[in-house]
């Protein structure tokens, strides 16, 4: 792949005419700075102090008249400046299109396609912003040098050595200070993106990172990172400091240096109008041009030049997954129980959702959770994952607090799927390396065949925005089956699958003597059940199918009045 930099000044090569107009337009916009100078002495040296005050105020009334010839010039500039970068642009989009295209036809099983491209048109609009600020900036304040040089030249020569030296300092100041600006921003970019695929993933799976009592160890990953980033942010922002000591040399240093140097210019033959429109030109003319170039310099450029950079460097790439805390291996641990005691839940001041909950569930037991939506069903999963802690009681999982416990894996509705081989996805919650033979049974109880790339195998990659929802929930499902938790909580986790999947899915998870926690969508799963957990506004309650059904109209009327008559 062609570098995007150099690509990237080929387009503006190729352009080399239209940016030729772009500089005449700017030199007619500079048009009022070269004349201000010279406006500035004729009407101080040959109107006011001559007596002639009317040819003093005529002269200075060219002074607006001028400005408008700018103002009309700029208008022209960037209409100019529209023909240049979106040019550029069309031809950056084309060449990102183009590859994929041949990427994709080359290899149809390409990772992150859609966002990668989602992520370079973005950074493309950012390219084609950023390349017109520095455009129109860096022609302005290169017209705007050469016509107060010309002025301050044609002015008085004195005056125009005391101003030009530190201006040529100023700017190789400058080029000094981007090179470690560009190294910086790269690397808040590089942490940013970082950030964001931690957290992107954390939140994915933060019901399983709070069951494995991982919450603190991911929180301290997580927070590490930001910091990092903050770290580099704090030193982009005191190299950008350097900024406003080029403005200082370059724009205010020779304005004191004139002033300074005031009595002894005059005392050798300059006028008091060429002295005041030596100041003019450096104050209203250099030191605007210059801090408006600085400002663009010393953040668009960095900007733009990482931008480039990491649009070539993120092109339909196949990264690995990135790390997330991996659930401490345990065994499965018979005889453990989940224990709800005495607990109260509330959110916020509002009404207690449960009071004095008392519920225990036996290790290798499987429970149903049912009950109306909004009644507490997933309120209940996370006391039982550690995502929420009780206002009152307890809950232990495996005997301790579910925060301290490494024996809870869950899975939600929208079942997670990494941007990483189907190995690394199955075996994210797996003690070592997926065996290929127990994923292979795992698979075909669960009729996941078609999951497994007939070439590539478990090593095929996998591409989370190219599944459907229930590929990504059988994906999840075969990655619990694969796990060493003893206790399993499935939170609808099958709402995108056939009927026929939950009835595998809960036999298979049950045979291996896990502790198989439901939250039905499907009511079929309470005649699957040991016993049942009836969660409602008026009160939980926990039995068989047949003794709910006996002493509940709540579960009656949830179950409807032909399953009623079915079991009775």
């Amino acid at each position: 792949m062609v570098n995007p930099v150099a690509n990237y000044l080929g387009d503006l090569r190729s352009h080399w005419r239209r940016i030729l107009v772009l500089l005449g337009w700017s030199t007619l916009q500079a048009l009022p700075v070269f004349a201000t100078g010279r406006l500035v002495t004729i009407a101080i040296d040959e109107g006011f102090l001559s007596g002639r005050p009317v040819l003093g105020l005529l002269v200075a009334a060219l002074i607006p008249i001028f400005a408008l010839v700018g103002a009309a010039a700029a208008h022209l500039v960037f209409r100019s400046l529209a023909e240049i970068v979106e040019p550029i642009r069309d031809a950056m989009v084309r060449r990102i299109v183009t590859e994929a295209v041949e990427t994709v036809a080359a290899d149809p099983r390409t990772a992150r396609v859609s966002r990668s491209l989602a992520r370079i048109t973005r950074q493309t609009e950012a390219v084609r912003g950023v390349t017109a600020g520095v455009l129109v900036e860096t022609a302005s304040m290169a017209v705007t040098i050469v016509a107060v040089a010309a002025g301050l030249a044609l002015l008085a020569g004195e005056v125009f050595a005391l101003v030009v030296l530190p201006v040529v300092a100023s700017l190789v100041l400058l080029v000094m200070a981007l090179g470690r600006l560009m190294r910086r921003q790269d690397r808040v970019y590089r942490l940013e993106e970082e950030l964001s695929v931690e957290v992107d993933h954390g939140v994915m799976a933060f019901r399983d990172i709070a069951a494995q009592g991982r919450g603190t160890h991911t929180a301290d990953e997580l927070a590490a990172l930001a910091f990092r980033q903050a770290a580099f942010e704090v030193a982009v922002a005191r190299a950008g400091t350097m900024r406003g000591l080029v403005v200082g040399v370059g724009g205010y240093f020779p304005l004191v240096l004139v002033l300074i140097c005031a009595v002894p210019l005059l005392d050798r033959g300059l006028s008091p109008g060429e002295l005041l429109g030596a100041l003019t030109y450096v104050s209203t003319g250099l030191i605007p041009a210059l801090r408006s170039f600085v400002g663009v310099a010393g953040d668009a450029l960095p900007r733009l030049v990482t931008a480039l950079r990491r649009s070539g460097s993120t092109q339909l790439t196949r990264p690995d997954m990135i790390e997330l805390p991996r659930a401490a291996p345990c065994e499965l641990l018979h005889g453990r129980a989940v224990l709800f005691e005495s607990v109260t839940f509330a959110y916020g001041e509002g009404a207690p959702l449960f009071r004095g909950l008392d519920l225990a569930f036996a290790a290798g037991e499987h429970i149903a959770v049912v009950g109306p939506s909004g009644a507490g069903k997933s309120t209940l999963v996370d006391l039982m994952c550690g995502v929420r802690e009780p206002t009152g009681g307890r809950v232990l999982v495996s005997g301790v607090p579910p925060r301290e416990n490494r024996h809870v894996a869950v899975l939600p509705q929208e079942g997670y799927v990494f941007d990483a081989t189907l190995r690394e996805n199955l075996g994210y919650l797996a003690k070592g390396t997926v065996d290929d033979d127990e994923a292979a049974r795992v698979i075909e109880a669960l009729g996941a065949a078609a999951l497994i790339d007939p070439v590539e195998g478990l090593d095929a990659r996998v591409d989370p925005r190219s599944l459907s929802p229930g590929e990504r929930q059988l994906i999840s499902l075969v990655r619990l089956a694969l796990s060493e938790a003893s206790v399993v909580i499935l939170d609808e986790a099958t709402s995108h699958l056939s009927p026929a999947v939950d009835a595998r899915i809960e036999r298979l998870l049950h045979n291996q003597g896990r502790t198989l926690i439901v939250v039905a969508h499907r009511l079929d799963v309470v005649h699957r059940a040991d016993r049942v957990v009836l969660v409602d506004t008026v009160g939980t309650k926990a039995g068989t199918h047949e003794k709910l059904l006996a002493s509940s109209q709540v579960y009656r009327d949830l179950l409807g009045d032909s399953a009623s008559a079915q079991d009775c």
